[in-house]
Order: C-alpha cells, then sequence, then structure tokens
C-alpha cells in the first residue's frame, strides 16, 4: 500500500513539474537538481552497481546544484555541471521522457570551471518540458567501468538566472572590427585629400613665382625702350 502511494505521489509531482516547465516564460532559468543512482522508476541501477549508497554519493558530489534551464518559443535545453572530469571520460547523456522511454541526447560542451579542486564541465541537450529525467553516462576510471544515474530538474524552484553557465540565449556583442572600420575611414579620406592639398598649394606657388617673373621681364623690357630712346 505504501508503495503504490509513494507512486502516486511521484506521479503527481512530475505532472506538476510538467505543467510548469510548460507555462514558464522564454527566458534562462537556474534550477535545483535531485540525483538518484537507481533508476526512480524501477528503483534498479542501470549500470549493475550494487553499492547503492556510495553510487548515490558520488551522483551527489559529481553534478552541479543547479542546472541552467533556456526555454524558447520551439524548444528547452538544460545545460549541467559535471565535475571530477579528470577522473571521468566518455560522457554521453539520455533523456526519459513520461513513458518511461530513454532517447540519446545530443551534448554540447559550453564551457568549464574549478570545483572541488577539478575541472566541472558544463553539457547543453535538449529536453522536452514533459521529460521526467536526464540520465548522465560516463567511463569512471578509478571504477573501471561505466556509470549511469538519473538527475530530475525541479522547475518549481526555478529563477531568472544563467550562474557561471554560458547561455546561448544572450544577445551577441557586436564585434569591434566594424566600428574601428568606421571610426578609420575619416582618417583615410583625410590621408587621400593631403596629396591633393599639397598640390593645391604647389600650382598656387608656380602661379605667384610665374606672374612675378612675367612683371620683371616687363619691367625690364621697359627700361631698354627707354634707353634706346634717349
Amino acid at each position: 500500500m505504501k508503495r503504490k502511494s509513494g507512486i502516486f505521489l511521484m506521479a503527481v509531482m512530475l505532472f506538476v513539474a510538467s505543467l510548469t516547465a510548460n507555462a514558464m516564460d522564454n527566458g534562462a532559468y537556474l534550477a535545483p537538481r535531485t540525483t538518484s543512482y537507481v533508476n526512480p522508476d524501477t528503483n534498479e541501477t542501470m549500470d549493475g552497481g550494487t553499492n547503492i549508497a556510495l553510487g548515490q554519493s558520488m551522483c551527489d558530489s559529481i553534478v552541479e546544484d543547479q542546472v541552467l534551464v533556456e526555454k524558447t518559443e520551439d524548444s528547452m535545453y538544460v545545460t549541467v555541471g559535471l565535475g571530477l572530469m579528470s577522473n571521468v571520460s566518455d560522457v554521453s547523456m539520455q533523456v526519459v521522457n513520461e513513458k518511461g522511454e530513454f532517447r540519446d541526447a545530443e551534448l554540447t560542451l559550453t564551457g568549464s570551471c574549478q570545483r572541488d579542486g577539478d575541472t566541472c564541465n558544463h553539457y547543453r541537450f535538449e529536453m522536452k518540458p514533459d521529460d521526467k529525467y536526464f540520465s548522465p553516462i560516463m567511463f569512471v576510471t578509478p571504477m573501471g567501468r561505466e556509470v549511469q544515474f538519473f538527475v530530475r530538474v525541479d522547475y518549481d524552484s526555478m529563477q531568472a538566472g544563467t550562474g557561471n553557465f554560458l547561455s546561448e540565449m544572450l544577445e551577441k556583442k557586436p564585434e569591434p572590427k566594424e566600428t574601428k572600420e568606421e571610426a578609420s575611414q575619416p582618417k583615410e579620406e583625410s590621408k587621400k585629400q593631403e596629396p591633393k592639398e599639397e598640390t593645391a598649394k604647389q600650382d598656387y606657388t608656380t602661379w605667384i613665382f610665374a606672374g612675378v617673373a612675367v612683371v620683371v621681364l616687363v619691367g625690364a623690357g621697359a627700361v631698354i625702350l627707354k634707353k634706346k630712346r634717349g
């Protein structure tokens, strides 16, 4: 009886969460997360692990406390931070829908940070508002095998913001190259005009000297004529 009540309560919570995700406005949000080493639907591990307590502790320590949720008109994206990257490789992701069906999600590495003395990578992937969980899969070197676990997004507690995540929804700043080119155009034009101005000055000076020479020649001719007449 208790198990049926628990399953019913979880179903209600997931239904309410899906309504919240569908109803939220477009934008970027930070949301808390909860992790589970076992599949919440079956209460069994996906990787064959038997030490549930150790697996749960590892999941909690690897996943950052908050995830980034980005909502657009047509889609929704989640970015999760996965730490301890010095001991982890071959990260992939699956998403679980409301029917409990798994599908592979394409991951994009958007950035990284330092957490607990190790690298924490940020992975972005697409989800649907009515998806129940996302399920990271990774090879853990000290364990010598793949580990898979589950993460649920708490849509009810979302707050606007991006935290230390890189959001693809942020407006891109205009490249400074255009401004520099525009700023350099007057300088280039002024440089091009300088030779013309210098040429004009030279032409003006030439005409002055030519005029002076004409005056001198005329004056000299007049003097010569006077001497001849005299």
